[in-house]
């Protein structure tokens, strides 16, 4: 990164780069919120039978509506949308197998594939990892999962013992004996107090959340910014790297390059400038003294001249005199 230089102008110039990044490149004229069961969906999101300009491009945004319930598909796995939030740009969904309240329903993925370009975990997520061991294990944090365990997991044993396990709750020695299964993100929120299978089965029907701001940051993209999101407010940043070649980079960074030479020459265009003003003050206002001066003077002598012209008996004596 290049280094800073304390100009005040040139910072000013440059924070004129961070600016809102939530600008929609999309034609949302001929285009009006869609439902499915009790979700209100809009840009960036979209169902299947909506425009396709009414969506962001990226497929992970094409909803399905099955059955009154709205479905999120990233690859082959499917997630129950449980509701958006246009606000603070997040979406919270559940596995598809999990059925809430039905406690002999399994996740059927793994959560991980749902990170993409424009969808990532939200900060209050956790992981409940599915384990499979070959010999029980005795730790409280560990919940036995009578349900979802894979009695196969281990060849050369036929009886598989399986929990649930809150990710930083999973020991180290337990490694040697247990293999890990599948994952599933949670709202940590869900997950307050003791914990058993029920509170855990709850916990992933609630869903997790994921953050979409990234699909309203084409134009920031585009300018080779960074967006980020600030108490829900898409921002974007531009910053100067050395490596950048010069023609890339943008207005900002190529005034920041030639920061030092600008300000020199804008100091001491200013300077001249600034003298030249004062010496035009100067030579202003001695001419105007001057040309005062002058015209006292003559109203002066012609005053006098006046008065002995005017005077009859000065004149008499001037000429007995002579």
């Amino acid at each position: 990164m290049s280094k800073g230089k304390p100009m005040f102008f040139i910072r000013t110039i440059l924070f004129l780069f961070w600016f809102p990044a939530g600008t929609r490149s999309h034609n949302s004229s001929s285009c009006v919120s869609s439902s499915c069961g009790e979700i209100s969906v809009s840009y960036p999101f979209r169902l299947v039978t909506d425009p396709p300009n009414c969506g962001h491009p990226d497929p992970i945004f094409k909803l399905q509506c099955l059955q009154n319930r709205t479905i999120l598909q990233s690859d082959s796995a499917k997630y129950v949308v449980r509701s958006i939030s246009y606000n603070n740009f997040s979406i919270r969904v559940s596995d598809l197998g999990i059925v809430e309240k039905n406690y002999s329903s399994c996740p059927a993925y793994s959560s991980n594939t749902l990170e993409t370009r424009y969808l990532s975990p939200g900060y209050s997520n956790t992981d409940i990892i599915l384990v499979n061991c070959l010999k029980p294990v005795s730790n409280r944090l560990y919940v036995e999962d009578p349900v979802c365990g894979n009695p196969t997991a281990f060849s050369n044993s036929s009886r598989v013992y399986s929990y649930l396990v809150v990710r930083w709750a999973l020991h180290s020695e337990t490694t040697e004996f247990c293999r890990e299964d599948r994952r599933t993100l949670v709202s940590s929120d869900t997950l307050n107090g003791n914990r058993n299978y029920t509170i855990i089965h709850d916990s992933m029907a609630y869903g997790m959340e994921l953050i979409w701001f990234r699909a309203l940051c084409g134009e920031c993209d585009r300018t080779n910014g960074r967006c980020s999101l600030e108490d829900n407010k898409i921002r974007c940043r531009h910053y100067c790297y050395e490596d950048t070649p010069f023609s890339e980079r943008t207005f900002g960074c190529k005034l920041d390059y030639y920061g030092a030479l600008i300000f020199v020459v804008g100091v001491g265009i200013a300077s001249l400038l600034g003298l030249r003003f004062i010496l035009g003050v100067v030579f202003v206002i001695g001419f105007l003294l001057c040309k005062r001066r002058k015209q006292r003077s003559t109203m002066d002598k012609s005053g006098a001249i006046e008065h002995r012209s005017s005077d009859p008996e000065s004149s008499t004596l001037e000429l007995e005199k002579r």
